[in-house]
C-alpha cells in the first residue's frame, strides 16, 4: 500500500505504524500476516502498537452476518442513529467485552450525550440574551468566585487524564472522564451558578461565570474531536469561529489541549469533592424527611468518620460551605467529630439465623433488641440477654434521632434539623411562590429574558409583602401589586396549603 518497492522513501516515513486495532480474529489473519512479510522484508514488526477488540453482537447477544436479517448498514445507521453516536459507543467501549448493538445500548448513548448538549444549549441561549462576546477581557483566575476556580482547575485534570489515556491508546478511560466531567459541569456547576446568568445582579461575576463555562465548553470539544469529530466541529465553529473569524477554521486544525499546571488546585479539589458528598446526603436525609427543598431548614450537622479521606477537607466558614447551605437549604452548616444525639441505632434479629440458634429465646431477645437494650463491640459483634450475635445474624440500621432526618454514607453522616418555625415555613412559601410563578411563565408561553407584571390576592398576600424583592428578581417582575383584574394568564388554588389567586403578564 505504502509502494515500499518503489518509493522507498516514502515508505520509511510511515513504517512501522504507530497504532493498528481489528477484531480479534484477525490475530491468525491480518496481524500475523503483516507481522510474517515485515520480519521477512524489514526484520522488525511493522507496528509499535497492536490491540483487538471483541465481537460485535446485536443486543442482548445474536451474532451479525452479512447476509442475515439483522445485518446493519453503516450508511443508514448513521442515518439513524448519528454517526458520532455510533463512535463514542465503540470508543468508551472495554474492548476485552463484547459490543452489543441495538435500541439500548445507543438510547443509553444518546442519553449521556444529551447532558452535555444541555448544558452547551444553555450556555448558548443565555450568551445570546446577553450579548456575551468571548474577546472581552478575561477576568483573572484568581478573582474569580471559588466554583469557577474550583471548575478550571478539574478542566486541568481532564486534559492532563484525557492527554494520558489517549497517548496510550485508551479511548474508554478518555471517554468516561469526559462523560464524568459533564455530568459534574451540568448537575454541580451549572445547577449551582444558573442564577449568575439568567439573574445576575453583578456584571463582573457574569461575566467570570460566562467565561468560565465557555473556556469549559469549548475545551471540551477540543479534547472529543479525534472521537466525535462532527458535535466538536459543531460546537467549535458555533462557539468559536462565529464569535472569533479569525480563530482556526476547524477545531481539528488546533492545537490538542495542554495542562496549564498552575490552575490546579488539589486544596480546593478535596473540599469540593467533600461538599458534593455532603450534599448527596443531605438530599437523601430530605427525602427521607419528606421535606421540600423549597422549605429552608435551621441546621445541617455533618460527621465524618476519623479515618474517612473527606475529614477536616471542608471548611464550615469557607466559600464551598456557602454553596452546600444554599444547594440544601438550610441556614446554618456545623461539623462535628461524633454523631451523639444525632442518629440512633436500630438492630433487628435475622430470623432465618437465629431462629435456629436460639430457639424459644429469640422472642426475649427480639424485645431487649427493639429496645435498645443491648451493646456493640468493636468486631461489630452484639451482645444481648448473654448471647453474642454475630452481624450476619442481625439487621442493623441506622436512623435519625428525634428531629433530625438523616443521610449516611460508609465514612460519613448527615443530619438535618427538621423542625420548622414560622419564619422558616413562610421563607418555603415565598420560594414555592417563585416556583409555581415560573411554571406560569412557561404555560403562557413568555421567553426567558421577558419581564412580567405580577399580580396576586388571597392570604399569601403577607408572603408576597414581606418577600416582594426575592420574587421580583427571581421571576424577573418590573410590579408586583395586590388585586386581580382578570388580565394575563391567570391561576389559583393553595401553595403549601395557603390560598393564592395570581395573574401575570408580559410587561
Amino acid at each position: 500500500t505504502l509502494d515500499y518497492l518503489h518509493d522507498r522513501a516514502h515508505w520509511e516515513q510511515w513504517f512501522p505504524a504507530d497504532y493498528i486495532v481489528e477484531m480479534v480474529e484477525q490475530v491468525r489473519l491480518w496481524f500475523y500476516s503483516q507481522l510474517f512479510m515485515s520480519v521477512v522484508l524489514t526484520g522488525k514488526a511493522p507496528y509499535d502498537v497492536c490491540m483487538a477488540f471483541e465481537r460485535v453482537l446485536a443486543a442482548p447477544g445474536e451474532e451479525f452476518h452479512k447476509t442475515g436479517p439483522n445485518m446493519k448498514d453503516l450508511g443508514q445507521a448513521c442515518e439513524d442513529i448519528g454517526a458520532d453516536v455510533i463512535r463514542w459507543l465503540y470508543a468508551r467501549q472495554n474492548i476485552q467485552e463484547n459490543v452489543y448493538w441495538g435500541q439500548a445500548p445507543t438510547s443509553d448513548i444518546k442519553r449521556r450525550l444529551l447532558v452535555l448538549w444541555n448544558t452547551y444549549s444553555f450556555f448558548v441561549t443565555y450568551a445570546e440574551l446577553d450579548g456575551f462576546d468571548p474577546r472581552a477581557p478575561q477576568v483573572p483566575v484568581a478573582e474569580r468566585p471559588v466554583i469557577d476556580r474550583w471548575l478550571l482547575s478539574s478542566l486541568e485534570r481532564l486534559i492532563q487524564g484525557t492527554r494520558e489515556a489517549l497517548d496510550r491508546f485508551d479511548s474508554q478511560s478518555a471517554c468516561l472522564r469526559l462523560e464524568a466531567f459533564w455530568d459534574e459541569l451540568s448537575t454541580w456547576y451549572v445547577r449551582l451558578t444558573r442564577p449568575r446568568f439568567w439573574n445576575a445582579r453583578d456584571e463582573r461575576d457574569s461575566l467570570a461565570a460566562y467565561q468560565t463555562l465557555y473556556e469549559a465548553l469549548v475545551t471540551i470539544a477540543r479534547l472529543f474531536a479525534p472521537l466525535m469529530p462532527f458535535l466538536a466541529e459543531s460546537m467549535y465553529q458555533n462557539l468559536v469561529r462565529r464569535a472569533v473569524p479569525s480563530a482556526a477554521a476547524s477545531v481539528h486544525l488546533t492545537e490538542y489541549p495542554t495542562v496549564r499546571a498552575d490552575r490546579v488546585d488539589e486544596v480546593l479539589d478535596r473540599e469540593m469533592r467533600a461538599a458534593m458528598r455532603v450534599v448527596s446526603l443531605g438530599r437523601t436525609a430530605r427525602g427521607d424527611a419528606k421535606v421540600k427543598v423549597r422549605t429552608p431548614l435551621r441546621r445541617l450537622v455533618v460527621v465524618f468518620d476519623k479515618t474517612d479521606r473527606d475529614r477536616g477537607a471542608l471548611d464550615p466558614a469557607g466559600e464551598v460551605a456557602r454553596l452546600v447551605r444554599d444547594e440544601l437549604n438550610v441556614k446554618e452548616l456545623e461539623i462535628r467529630d461524633d454523631a451523639a444525639g444525632l442518629v440512633e441505632l436500630r438492630v433487628k434479629p435475622e430470623l432465618k439465623a437465629l431462629g435456629p440458634k436460639l430457639g424459644k429465646d429469640l422472642p426475649r431477645v427480639r424485645q431487649s433488641l427493639a429496645e435498645g437494650r443491648f451493646t456493640q463491640q468493636a468486631d461489630g459483634t452484639f451482645e444481648v440477654e448473654g448471647f453474642t450475635l454475630l452481624p450476619a445474624e442481625v439487621l442493623v440500621e441506622h436512623v435519625g434521632a428525634a428531629g433530625h432526618a438523616v443521610g449516611r454514607d460508609a465514612g460519613a453522616v448527615a443530619a438535618l434539623e427538621t423542625a420548622l418555625t414560622p419564619d422558616l415555613e413562610e421563607e418555603g412559601l415565598a420560594r414555592e411562590l417563585v416556583h409555581k410563578l415560573n411554571d406560569l411563565r412557561k404555560e403562557a408561553g413568555l421567553q426567558i429574558a421577558d419581564r412580567i407584571r405580577l399580580r396576586y390576592d388571597g392570604a399569601i398576600a403577607p408572603t408576597v409583602a414581606k418577600f416582594r424583592d426575592l420574587v421580583e428578581r427571581e421571576t424577573l417582575s418590573v410590579s408586583v401589586d395586590q388585586g386581580l383584574t382578570e388580565r394575563g394568564h391567570t391561576w389559583s388554588g393553595e401553595l403549601n396549603g395557603v390560598r393564592a389567586g395570581l395573574e401575570l403578564e408580559k410587561a
